[in-house]
């Protein structure tokens, strides 16, 4: 699972060296319980993070913005998440935050 940290005030969450559908699961479900404005970052190995991260997210109420890194970086990739406006899952079910993973 994604190792999950706190780097000053930002949660972050590190994908390299996971198994990434238990780590998007566990990134969206902290997204849930995150407030309007709260931000969060991700590292990873792999470019298509950031579209799975936008299938498995509501886009209404996120911001996914990537952060700069030279090539010589690690981590490679690093995406920095916005909570923009409250989000609350359909309580009598629907879609599934898995379907895309």
């Amino acid at each position: 699972m994604a190792m999950a940290t706190r780097e000053g005030p930002m949660e972050t969450f590190d994908l390299r060296d996971t198994i990434i559908p238990f780590s998007l699961l566990q990134i969206a479900n902290h997204f849930q319980q995150m407030k309007v404005d709260e931000e969060i970052e991700i590292y990873g190995n792999d470019a298509g993070i950031a579209r799975d991260l936008k299938s498995i997210l509501p886009a209404s109420a996120v911001t996914i913005c990537p952060v700069d890194t030279s090539a010589d970086e690690r981590p490679r990739y690093r995406w920095r998440l916005k909570k923009i406006t409250p989000y609350h899952p359909n309580p009598k079910g629907g879609a599934s935050c898995l379907k895309s993973i």
